[in-house]
């Protein structure tokens, strides 16, 4: 709407509109645009990649394909590419660069070839995943933390927001660097909404959601990010391996998730709620936790949350 991502009760309200069937009447017109060429003019007047760095791409057979070659041809990269072409059947994997088994062959070609990393997409190019040269996956609150130091760098002391499922390492780096963490609810629409709120310059989610507000316009472009990623690692004489291997990093479960019915897990998380609050049951096991309620629930002990 306008230049503001729409979600929650608005969404149901464009339901509510679409059912009635009552539509403004008026006539327009269609043009037709080839935007591509514009969009990576700016990407490439945004972001240099100085550094002829070796990487392995994986769009997964998603939309990243439509031009990624196309932009990393302007760059220095040397490439090398698996599952270019789309396909809405995903024949390879499943382009989902969060699960460690469907970037199982990105990983095997970065080890074959050498390659300083390899990035990964998923299938609407709004999420990358990232392994370094062991193959070995690197998650997206460790991808945060080197976006950090360079966004704050920047922008000294801004607020850089990151969601629920971020570690504390995330945290205790971005207050290290001079930023102020600010932990929000999941959910893209909800991110770029806090990002306005607040100013973040960026902020981003375990998911591979990388939002910059710095040098871009604040929304979730995996395209992009992933020529913020390559700028990172072909700006310095530290070789990549180094630069990856020296984020901080912690032991992360795999996202698990429950099959409940429709609207069953607001009920869920509630009776949830009430019994961690009253250290009942399963609540018990929460106790001397800092419980954090802002978007589900999150507990943070010592050692972990």
């Amino acid at each position: 709407l306008n230049k503001t991502t729409i979600f929650g009760t608005e969404i149901q309200n464009l339901r509510l509109v679409m059912e009635s069937g009552r539509f403004k009447q008026g006539k327009g017109r269609m043009e037709q645009h080839d935007i591509v060429p514009a969009y990576l003019e700016m990407v490439k007047a945004r972001v240099t990649v100085p550094g002829p760095l070796k990487v392995v791409f994986d769009p997964g057979n998603g939309t990243a394909g439509v031009l990624l070659e196309r932009l990393i041809a302007s760059t220095p990269v040397k490439p090398g590419y698996v599952n270019l072409e789309p396909d809405g059947t995903f024949p390879a994997h499943v382009p989902d660069p969060t699960v460690p088994k469907y970037m199982r062959q990105l990983s095997t070609m970065v080890t074959e070839t050498g390659a300083a990393c390899g990035i990964g997409f998923d299938g609407d190019s709004d999420r990358i995943g990232v392994v370094d040269p062991q193959g070995r996956v690197v998650w997206g609150d460790q991808l945060m933390m080197l976006f950090s130091r360079e966004v704050l760098a920047a922008h000294p002391g801004a607020p850089i927001i990151f969601e629920v499922k971020c570690s504390q390492g995330l945290v205790d780096e971005v207050a290290r660097l001079g930023g102020e963490p600010v932990m929000y609810k999941t959910g893209h629409s909800l991110m770029k909404a806090k990002m306005k709120e607040v100013g973040s310059p960026f902020s981003g989610e375990m998911s591979g959601h990388f939002f910059f507000g710095e040098r871009w316009y604040g929304v979730d472009d995996g395209i992009y990010a992933a020529a913020r990623l390559l700028e990172i690692l072909g700006s310095t004489d530290t070789p990549p391996e180094a630069i990856l291997n020296a984020l901080p990093s912690s032991y992360s479960t795999p996202e698990l998730k429950v099959e409940m019915e429709e609207g069953q897990n607001h009920a869920f998380v509630e009776a949830f709620k009430e019994a961690v609050a009253g250290q009942t049951g399963v609540g018990s096991a929460f106790e001397g936790a800092e419980i954090n309620t802002i978007d589900g629930l999150r507990a943070d002990f010592e050692d972990g949350w």
